[in-house]
């Protein structure tokens, strides 16, 4: 699927399953286990944004989220600057 963050408290599971709804597409997916050095989690705190940046999240749908950029690479294949 496309580059993007993931939602708190989502497994990489839950993740290849919204890319594959979003997109329609059939996602072959090999689950290996973790390269030495890898994480075995990953915890953010969305507060520190907030508070440094003033910024908070608009859109927190995972499967939506995906949906729109979805729609967004689809119609902008080269990335910015194609139609």
């Amino acid at each position: 699927c496309i580059g993007l963050m993931f939602s708190p408290g989502r497994s990489v599971k839950e993740f290849v399953e919204a890319c594959k709804k979003a997109t329609g597409a059939t996602i072959k997916v090999d689950y290996l286990d973790r390269r030495a050095g890898d994480y075995a989690e990953v915890y953010s705190n969305p507060a520190k944004i907030r508070d440094e940046l003033n910024w908070t999240a608009q859109h927190t749908d995972l499967r939506e989220s995906l949906a729109t950029a979805w729609k967004w690479q689809k119609a902008h294949p080269g990335g910015y600057g194609s139609a």
